[in-house]
């Protein structure tokens, strides 16, 4: 007698066979699946290895959109196919974040869809032909294992083509319609202000306090958008030593440069792996590259409160005299790395060190002189610090604040380091 899994796996497959085999049919949310896409989400690998056997692709062949008629087009002029208010007659479902087989399949799956996927398909299989690749989304969501598959069976380790990365719109710089960084939005609107998250009026940003109004710079944020970085700047930053290597035996450019003006080097700096940095350092990249935040690669590090990342970058040449990567460590309060920055720095403190404790006071008192005025001074969008909460955040402060007063640095507001309440 047949087991109860094989049971189950034949009456799958009569079901694929009534609905044809690999066409659409099961129902998720709004969008439909496949049998496929169904069984491979269900991790039913018997089912899966018998419509692979049946014929059944991982990925459909491309065809043509069938063009839009009139009488389904909603009634309003000019609208894209696809869009239009819901509930509205002729509306066509959204599938945009539908996901297909090899993206829902598990690491047991995955190298059976592969395997029959024919090599042409590959491509299109793995979605190199748009803005963000399938190997980038898995790295995105720091799935390692399925990240090695891909790679090990042809996904594009330089995705995207350099050249063709989304630029970065200037400050104040509109983005014009249809632009992908644009998508949902107005024509003219600035990235970041969704109408329909904007407290009733359009074009205010949904994270900001009410009656601040839209005005200002857009504000800086230390969140990493990692589906926009290189499959190299992803690996380096949540990637382990093995697939670091594994991607420059395939090909990778480690002196790839993003369009935030951050390099490979940068993100494996913030990686608490230092076995990336490692790796990325025997490349002999260059040190002092700074991003569009001014950030070098020991910033980064520094702001992450790693010391034996700022270690290596020191000894690989890394200049720590500087007044951002010093506020990045006073901003990590990891106390030993400000100990060590002091105890390589030149005495006495330089001009660099100036705002260090004015930096360790925004951290003790996040905001108080500056909202007395009615300003945040972090910026209009930024919001402040949270202040220290907890025993041992209070401890490094103390100790931080010790260091800097032994070493010269003075200030009005704090004296001792009994002024840390």
């Amino acid at each position: 007698p047949e087991s109860p899994s094989e049971d189950n796996s034949m009456e799958m497959m009569g079901m694929g066979m009534g609905m044809g085999m690999g066409m659409m049919g099961m129902r998720e949310g709004d969008a439909e699946r496949s049998v496929l896409e169904f069984a491979v989400s269900e991790a039913n690998s018997g089912m899966v290895t018998a419509l692979l056997d049946a014929g059944v692709l991982p990925v459909q062949a491309a065809k043509e959109p069938a063009p839009s008629s009139p009488e389904l087009g909603m009634g309003m002029p000019g609208m894209p196919p696809g869009m239009g208010m819901m509930g509205m007659p002729g509306m066509t479902p959204d599938m945009s974040g539908r996901q297909s087989a090899i993206e829902l399949a598990n690491a047991e799956i995955l190298p059976l869809l592969l395997a029959k996927l024919p090599e042409a398909m590959l491509p299109k299989a793995l979605e190199e032909d748009g803005e963000v690749s399938l190997l980038r989304r898995v790295l995105a969501k720091r799935d390692l294992a399925k990240a090695k598959l891909l790679i090990e069976h042809g996904a594009n380790v330089n995705h995207p083509v350099p050249g063709t990365e989304l630029a970065k719109p200037d400050p104040g710089e509109p983005v014009p319609p249809g632009s992908p960084l644009g998508q949902g939005m107005m024509p003219g609107m600035l990235p970041g202000m969704m109408p329909e998250m904007g407290m009733g009026m359009p074009g205010l940003n949904p994270m900001m306090p009410p009656g601040m109004m839209g005005m200002g710079m857009l504000g800086e944020s230390d969140e990493v958008d990692l589906e926009s970085l290189s499959v190299i700047s992803l690996v380096a930053r949540v990637g382990d030593s093995d697939l670091f290597k594994l991607i420059l035996e395939k090909g990778a450019d480690p002196a790839r440069e993003e369009p935030d003006g951050s390099t490979p080097l940068h993100h494996a700096a913030a990686n608490p792996e230092g076995a990336v940095l490692s790796q990325l350092l025997k490349q002999q990249p260059k040190l002092d590259t700074r991003d569009d935040n001014d950030r070098t690669a020991v910033a980064q590090a520094a702001e992450g409160g790693l010391i034996e990342n700022v270690r290596q970058l020191e000894q690989a040449g890394a200049n720590l005299n500087d007044h951002i990567v010093i506020n990045a460590a006073i901003r990590s309060l990891n106390r030993e790395l400000v100990a060590h920055l002091i105890d390589s720095a030149t005495k006495p403190l330089n001009e660099n060190w100036n705002r260090a404790l004015p930096e360790l006071e925004k951290i003790i008192w996040p905001g108080e002189r500056g909202m007395r005025m009615g300003m945040n001074p972090y910026g209009m969008m930024a919001p402040p610090p949270v202040p220290p909460s907890t025993e041992e955040e209070l401890e490094s402060i103390r100790g931080i604040a010790t260091l800097l007063l032994e070493n010269g640095l003075t200030s009005a507001n704090l004296k001792t380091a009994s002024d840390v309440a």
